[in-house]
């Protein structure tokens, strides 16, 4: 891929189609943030960055999340 080879500035567009068929991928949004880093555009990966750990944590069920006290820790 474009990214692969260090090609981030041509890789943006491609990237920006796939955060518009997905744009709650933490994993789309994880790459996407990788690739705006390398192509020097710190405020947009911070941006991305910021909805991947929004999106993850909405997707976190509080039932899934053991207690400090859980039985199932110790």
């Amino acid at each position: 891929t474009l990214a692969i080879e260090g090609r981030f500035e041509e890789a943006i567009p491609w990237i920006d189609r796939m955060l518009a068929f997905a744009p709650d991928d933490v994993d789309a949004l994880r790459l996407a943030a990788t690739v705006h880093r390398y192509a020097g555009n710190p405020e947009r990966t911070r941006d991305l960055l910021a909805r991947a750990a929004e999106v993850s944590d909405a997707k976190v069920e509080p039932a899934a999340v053991p207690s400090p006290r859980s039985p199932a820790l110790y």
